[in-house]
């Protein structure tokens, strides 16, 4: 997906999520950033951030910084939603070192974007009547 579709897809289920865990405004700022940083680290550091280690390692260090203080809890929400939307797209994500779990999507089609935005959106709108 693009970072525009991660950013507002998070948006909607962060505010879904709010209404029934508290999170903070900070927490909320977090997790909005933490939906966007995968693509972030790919684009600027060159790791892919679809890669077995990458998923491995980030996903842990995300629970530790949870359990270390629940300011952050941002992090694997974020970091989380924006693995579930990879998920759906046609590369997919590594589970544990050899399992990929793929979608039909492909992440650089516009209307398969603005589909996964609309669904997002109407849910919200659903939550929130």
């Amino acid at each position: 997906m693009k970072w525009i579709t991660h950013l507002v897809t998070a948006f909607c289920f962060i505010f879904i999520i709010s209404k029934y865990i508290p999170i903070s405004y900070l927490g909320f700022m977090v997790a909005l950033v933490a939906s966007i940083i995968p693509d972030y680290f790919e684009r600027v550091a060159g790791v892919r951030h679809r890669s077995v280690y990458f998923h491995n390692w980030v996903i842990p260090l995300a629970t530790l910084i949870l359990i270390a203080d629940p300011t952050f809890a941002g992090i694997p929400l974020g970091y989380g939603h924006h693995l579930a939307l990879d998920s759906l797209t046609k590369k997919g994500v590594y589970v544990g070192s050899k399992k990929r779990i793929k979608g039909f999507l492909y992440s650089t089609n516009l209307a398969h974007n603005a589909i996964v935005v609309l669904i997002h959106y109407v849910i919200l709108m659903l939550f929130l009547t």
